[in-house]
């Protein structure tokens, strides 16, 4: 029997959640084709552009979160930020559907950005110049990042943890996930107070 193409995604998107790798590995593999499909769609952006720009966004926020590992009170609000945050393919799908419509939303993801960066957009400038983004269509993909990197960090911390749990896990990937970064995006990192 042959399976239309929305099966095969809806499949695929099913699986996501098996894979428990590293975070950066983690918060890719929900960057699914379908999420892809929706933004691009919605922004008006080549696929090839809005995957470029996650491809950046997800490992800068973790190296961000990883990078405030040591401040315990970043680590608190993180830590009730990830109390906020909603579990399950379906709610990245409709956030997904949401800012591919226009709506920002005031939830958990987009308090991450405010705590890791301050009104700085440095990054959100990088992000649009290396993919040929339209100006203003960084914002949403990082909102929809924020939400991923919080969902995958959700499910890698164990229930209940402490905030010095949620730190250690944090750190511990802090080189590989910095070896993923673009120089560019690296530098911006590095110039932000917040990551010193």
């Amino acid at each position: 029997m042959l399976r239309t193409c929305a099966d095969s995604f809806a499949g695929i998107e099913d699986q996501e959640q098996l894979y428990m790798g590293n975070l950066l590995d983690s918060a890719k593999n929900l960057w699914t084709l379908g999420r892809t499909q929706r933004m691009a769609v919605g922004l008006g952006e080549s696929h090839t552009q809005v995957d470029r720009a996650m491809g950046m966004l997800l490992p800068a926020l973790l190296a961000a979160m990883s990078g405030r590992s040591g401040d315990r009170t970043a680590m608190a609000a993180l830590h009730g930020l990830l109390g906020e945050t909603g579990q399950g393919a379906a709610s990245l799908d409709d956030l997904a559907q949401q800012l591919a419509a226009g709506k920002m939303t005031d939830g958990a993801p987009g308090k991450l950005l405010p705590l890791l960066f301050g009104n700085e957009t440095g990054l959100l400038k990088v992000v649009t110049g290396l993919a040929g983004l339209k100006p203003g269509h960084a914002a949403p993909l990082a909102v929809l990042a924020a939400a991923i990197v919080l969902h995958t960090v959700a499910a890698q911390a164990k229930t209940g943890d402490s905030q010095a749990g949620l730190a250690a896990l944090l750190g511990k990937e802090r080189s590989g996930i910095l070896g993923a970064l673009p120089y560019d995006v690296r530098q911006v990192l590095e110039a932000e107070p917040v990551e010193a």
